[in-house]
This record gives structure tokens, sequence and C-alpha cells, in this order.
């Protein structure tokens, strides 16, 4: 069975467009009840999809491979005597580059060994022994939490944090090989130079490369403002000349939340997701950059909750040139979903027009999503954290759906708006009506609450809902 959700917009030059995502049912690529966690998607040179993902049960990482569109049997990638740290919060990262895949992770002691690097250069077929990242760091120094970017020619980056013994001045830093991990150069500190402080340090960072120029995002930390901050080479990792600032928010915090953020770099633009927070909600905020002035385009909050609950993390984002797409996890009491937001690429900007849930069951916990775009067609995973799975679910976005003459269509409003208790609609007979949440849950369905042409919304929590008449109008209404 597939799902689709279908939202109109009306525009200024009288067309309204549609923009349809089309979902096969979600899979699992993991054994059951073997605590899997923190799954990473990664696309190698034909596109086939690969998933990564640690046990925390006994510190194995593990791999998956989609093959003519079916899963193959998950494979262990560490030798015996060899463990990683993997956790809900944190764990081994993921990068390709054609069919160069490579995966690094914290060797286990935490408190003594180091970080370590896995390769594929056949797209999977084959993997490299692991290999130490020689960072040749100061007496009493340890490492925690890697991050990869894989680029042409067998050129791998890594940021790691650093510190001294009890986590002690806390920062990121970088180092690059340029002959598939063989050797490695010496590390680049990114506090002295741009910053004061310290980072978040248990917050993972991202490292992305553009134009074979890497680009590192990391949460800091200054007498508890834990905001995003980013640095970029000029020079393929040489020297990092650039310090950017997309966050706005001055997130506060006197604790550790456990959340970094994500990048995607296209043509001299930046996107990036982060969670941020606002009267003590937290939320996923999107920023986009121009690279070449580091002006920043556009900041907001993918999705703003009306309610006071909204407690979301562990952004993600994935994009081409048709469409931007983010994941995340947000908490509603009990449970926890996976919640997606997608927008035409590019860099156009505006707010993301379709947004809903990725998970099907809607039971227990399912956190930890990671997304990969390829033109049209989306590749999700997640954690559901309940039966200790690794879940993927497939799309294709359409953003050339059904397109009518707004001349042929009535005025279609609610009143009151906001409201407390009922609705009128005016404009059309009602023949149908859908009432979505936010999250994309449908609250009510057809002639469901329906008296005529009015809408009996006296049970809804406060917030704001979208009203589908006669599955062709669509209405904002807010019920206070």
């Amino acid at each position: 069975m597939k799902h689709a959700l279908l939202l109109l917009a009306i525009t200024l030059n009288s067309v309204v467009f549609s923009q349809t995502i089309t979902w096969e049912d979600p899979v699992p690529v993991s054994i059951d009840g073997q605590d899997n966690n923190r799954p990473r998607i990664i696309l190698d040179q034909d596109g086939s999809v690969h998933v990564f993902w640690g046990r925390d049960a006994d510190g194995q990482l593990f791999h998956n491979q989609m093959v003519d569109g079916e899963w193959d049997a998950a494979e262990m990638l560490l030798p015996e005597g060899v463990t990683c740290f993997t956790a809900d919060w944190a764990g081994p990262d993921v990068g390709s580059f054609g069919d160069h895949l490579g995966v690094v992770f914290k060797r286990m002691p935490e408190n003594t060994e180091g970080a370590y690097l896995i390769q594929s250069f056949d797209g999977g077929a084959t993997w490299s022994d692991t290999t130490q990242i020689d960072l040749n760091l100061p007496e009493g120094f340890q490492t925690r939490m890697p991050s990869v970017a894989i680029g042409d020619q067998q050129m791998v980056h890594v940021s790691i944090m650093s510190f001294e013994g009890n986590y002690i001045d806390p920062e990121y830093i970088y180092t690059k090989s340029n002959d598939g991990g063989e050797s490695w150069s010496a590390y680049q500190a990114m506090y002295g130079d741009f910053f004061s402080g310290e980072a978040c340090d248990c917050c993972m960072a991202d490292i992305a490369i553009i134009n074979a120029d890497p680009v590192i995002a990391f949460r800091d930390n200054e007498e508890n403002i834990r905001e995003i901050k980013c640095v970029k080479s000029e020079s393929s990792g040489d020297n990092f000349e650039s310090v950017l600032y997309p966050d706005l928010s001055e997130t506060y915090a006197n604790y550790c939340f456990s959340s970094g953020p994500h990048l995607l770099l296209q043509d001299g633009i930046m996107k990036i997701v982060y969670k941020s927070i606002e009267e003590s909600d937290s939320y996923v905020t999107f920023t986009q950059m121009d690279l070449s002035d580091e002006s920043i385009i556009e900041s907001f909050i993918v999705l703003e909750e009306t309610d006071g609950t909204a407690r979301q993390n562990n952004p993600r984002i994935s994009g081409s040139e048709a469409l931007d797409f983010v994941v995340w996890e947000e908490s509603q009491g009990l449970a926890t979903e996976v919640l997606y937001a997608a927008r035409e690429g590019g860099a156009q900007g505006g707010s993301f027009e379709i947004i809903d849930t990725l998970n099907v069951d809607l039971s227990g916990k399912q956190i930890n999503p990671d997304v990969k775009v390829d033109g049209l067609t989306i590749h999700t995973v997640w954690q559901d954290k309940g039966n200790d799975l690794v879940m993927y679910r497939k799309g294709t976005y359409d953003p050339n759906g059904v397109n009518v003459e707004e001349s042929l269509l009535p005025e279609v409003s609610a009143y009151p708006n906001p409201t407390n208790s009922s609705v009128n609609i005016t404009g059309v007979k009602v023949e149908s009506v859908q009432v979505f949440d936010l999250q994309g849950r449908m609250l009510v369905n057809r002639n469901s609450g329906v008296s005529g042409n009015d809408l009996d919304v006296s049970m809804f929590p406060k917030g704001t809902y979208n009203v589908v008449v006669n599955a062709v109008y669509t209405i904002k209404l807010v019920v206070n």
C-alpha cells in the first residue's frame, strides 16, 4: 500500500499548485531485539542505499545495503576485540563519494582509545581493516564524537572533539587524509583563533564539503548560550579562513541536551538545521546562508507549535535541485514520532509546504531519523526504540501536481476564526471535510463532526489546524 499527502496553496498568479509525496510502507533493515540505535544513511555511485547503525549492547557496528529493491542480511563491520561507542544521542558517523564509503567511530573504552576509520572502495562489497586516525594530541588529552566527510581522490575529512581530563576545555579539531587514511595532517583547533568559550561537550558536530572545501558546524557553549557556529575552509582544509554564524536563536540551557547541527551544501549555499530553545520549548530551526558573502538569506522555525508542548530534536537535512527535506523527532506526551518537512529546492527560500508524520506505527518511541535525497527520491531511516529496530521508508516527490485556475474556484473560508467552539464554512456546499493537526494527523474525516456547513471543534486542544474542504480547499483554522 502507498500513501500520499496533498496540500494546496493558492499563489498570486491565480494557479493552485499541488505537491505530493507518495510513500512506500516502512520496512525493518535490522534484526529485532538487538538494541540497535542511531542509524545513518548514505548512497553510493549507483544510488544504492547503505544504512549503518550501532548496537549498544556490545558496541558492534552494522551495515546493510539495498540490492535490487531488497535488503541484504545485515553485516557486522568490526573485528573481534574492537567495540565502538554508540548510544541514542551519539555514535558512528558516515560519508561517501561515489563508491568510496567511510565510517568513523570512537573505540571503547572511550577514555583510553582513539578514533578509528573503516572504509569501502567498492560500494560496500568489501571493507578495510579498522585504522586509527592519528592525531598526535598532547599527553592527557582525549577525544570523542568524530564526524566524517568523504571527497574525491580518496580524500577523508574528519572533525572530532578534543578535551583534557574530565571534559576540560572541550573543542572541535580537524584533520584530513589525502591518501585514503594512510596518513593524516596535523590537527587544527577551532578555538583560540576563532572562538572563545568552549564546545558543547555532548553535542556532535557535522562536517560537509563544497568544491573540495570542508565546512564544520558545531554547537558552542559560552556561559550556557549554546549557539551553532561554523568554520569554512577555502583551501581544501589546509586552513580555515571563514567563520559563519547561522544561529540567531541565542539558545540558553544550563544542561547539555545532546543535539548538534546538520549541514546541506549546494552551489554556494549552506542550509543547516539545528535544535533551538524558546521559552523552554525546543524547536527545529532552518537557516540558509550565502557562502559568498556569509549573509543569512532566511532563518525560521520549521514547525512552530502554539500549545506550548513542542519538544523537537535531532534534525537532519538532505536535498536536491528539486527538493529540500528535513526530518526530526518530536515528543508529545509519552509518544515520540518522526516528522518531516518538504519544500521545493534551490535558493529561492520560503516555508516548507508539506509537513507530516513519517512513521506509520504511532505507538512507542520513534527517534533518531536520517535522510538522503536523490533527485525526486527520498530515502529515510529511523530508530524504533520500542522494538529495537532500524526502519527504512522510501518516498517519491512530485513537484508538478494538478493545477487549476483560481478563477474557477470560489472563495472558501471559515467563521469565526479563531474560535473555541464551532465554525461555519462558507463559499461552497460542504460534501467532505478532513481536519489535520500540524503533524499531519487526521482528526476529522469526511462527515465526522460535520452538520451541514458547520464544524464543531470545541473538543480540540488549542492550536492551528488545516481544514480540507471537498478535497480541494484548505483553510488554516486557529482554535483558542
